[in-house]
């Protein structure tokens, strides 16, 4: 079995890249392969992209707490007096 990927093709039996190159052994199988009427799995797969989507929605909630934990954490400091009532996150914090 095999799975499309941007530059060729891995064969899933052991993670070997095949690039796609008519003069390479491996890739003529695959060829002889998709001629039997089979079908690579796609570059990616419905599980990967949820997987990748669960990530990155993982990610976004971290540097929101984050966020919140600073301006939390610089409101508090401004209150004992810790901190200048005007006192802003330097630019390169904000950017981020």
């Amino acid at each position: 079995m095999y799975k499309l990927t941007l530059f060729g093709v891995k064969r899933i039996a052991d993670n070997a890249f095949i690039p796609n190159d008519e003069s390479n052994r491996d890739y003529q199988e695959y060829l002889e392969w998709l001629a039997k009427d089979n079908t690579p799995e796609p570059a990616i797969t419905p599980q990967e992209l949820v997987e990748k989507q669960k990530a990155e929605e993982a990610v976004a909630r971290e540097r929101l707490v984050e966020e919140k934990m600073r301006e939390l954490a610089i409101s508090e400091l401004k209150k004992e007096g810790k901190l200048p009532a005007d006192y802003k996150l330097p630019i390169s914090q904000n950017q981020k």
